[in-house]
């Protein structure tokens, strides 16, 4: 073995480590790493502990800012420890999360009838003292729960393979069910069963539409016919528009502008294109009086201005208006889902569309 490495080592007084001086200093070394991360984790455990005492402390203090008694706090601190809520101070901040808690209580506890009425009143009661059972103007909906009394909604289910489309009010809001008033006609009564999936969708006024899937618990004939559905924690805004928005299959055509058309449309909406430049080809998924959304071959980016053509029927042709893309998303490889906003069309044109869309939901909605 070659050793001319060694006089070099001696030349700086360099003397080569025995084998056991190695093993020890790798002990030595692995004993410091060890006992750095055990503190690391010991202050991590205390600095958290630290923490969670604090925000119990917060929790506190603001249950008896909200002047909950005792009982309320007992029912809230378990709720939370129950569901595993991370902060229990964003109870107090968040509809949604205080929702998530009572809906995860409903399906932990099993309760008879008369406790099941007793605690729904012990949740409402908590409900209102946190400020949770109205939503401030204009803030968006994001629980079954905020639905209000009288509220008009409309059910989607299917039976089958034959879709029914019912009308109808919702009579109370309580914290396991949502009671919806039976239509009065005698064709109904025996459309529904509990465990029935049901699509509801409503429109909220000063904000727009919702939708979401929930089941039917119970059917309640006497007094009058009431349908007890649960809540959804998955409600869905799906229009923001004052326009009633169907989905359809119709054929459309359109053309991209480009910067200068675009600045001329305001003062002339006929322009002219190239006769060897066809327009090109969509589907339209959904349309209202406010827009449409289809699918394209082709992306187009956010605020691009387009030139539509909307076939409604053989004698209903809605030609030469503009809109204007709000977002776009991929729904395969070759193929994009675009939404528009109505730039440029008269009254006269959107009172059409708007008739067209009344007379396809008369067709579907059985008042």
């Amino acid at each position: 073995m070659d050793e001319s490495w060694r006089p070099i080592l001696r030349l700086f007084r360099i003397v080569p480590i025995s084998k056991e001086t190695a093993v020890t200093f790798a002990v030595v070394i692995g004993f410091i790493v060890f006992i750095s991360i055990v503190v690391q984790i010991g202050l991590y455990l205390i600095r958290r502990k630290k923490y969670i005492l604090e925000q119990w402390d917060w929790y506190y203090r603001m249950s008896e800012a909200k002047d909950l008694s005792v009982k309320e706090m007992k029912i809230l601190r378990e709720m939370i420890k129950k569901s595993k809520v991370k902060n229990p101070v964003n109870v107090f901040k968040s509809i949604k999360l205080f929702d998530r808690c009572v809906d995860f209580e409903f399906k932990r506890l099993n309760l008879t009838e008369d406790e099941k009425e007793e605690y729904i009143d012990e949740i409402s009661e908590l409900r209102r003292k946190l400020h949770f059972d109205r939503y401030p103007p204009g803030e968006i909906l994001n629980s079954t729960r905020g639905i209000t009394l009288n509220q008009r909604i409309r059910m989607e289910f299917s039976i089958d393979d034959k879709k029914y489309y019912i009308s109808s009010t919702v009579l109370n809001v309580k914290e396991d069910s949502i009671y919806v008033l039976l239509p009065r006609s005698e064709k109904y009564k025996n459309l529904f069963k509990v465990g029935q999936p049901l699509e509801i969708y409503f429109w909220r006024f000063g904000d727009g539409g919702y939708r979401f899937s929930t089941v039917v618990k119970n059917i309640i004939t006497e007094p009058q016919g009431i349908l007890q559905v649960g809540h959804s924690e998955d409600i869905e805004r799906t229009q923001r528009r004052h326009y009633y928005r169907i989905y359809v299959s119709l054929p459309l055509y359109f053309r991209p502008l480009t910067e200068e058309q675009r600045a001329t449309i305001r003062k002339n909406r006929n322009i002219s294109f190239p006769k060897e430049l066809k327009p090109y080809s969509g589907m339209i998924t959904s349309i209202s009086g406010g827009g449409i959304s289809f699918i394209s071959e082709l992306p187009f980016p956010k605020r691009k201005i387009l030139w539509l053509e909307i076939i409604l029927s053989e004698s209903q042709i809605i030609s030469n208006i503009y809109g204007r893309v709000i977002r776009s998303k991929k729904i395969s490889e070759n193929n994009f889902k675009l939404f528009l906003e109505f730039l440029l069309i008269t009254e006269k044109e959107r009172e059409i569309i708007v008739r067209f869309v009344v007379t396809k939901q008369r067709e579907k909605i059985k008042i």
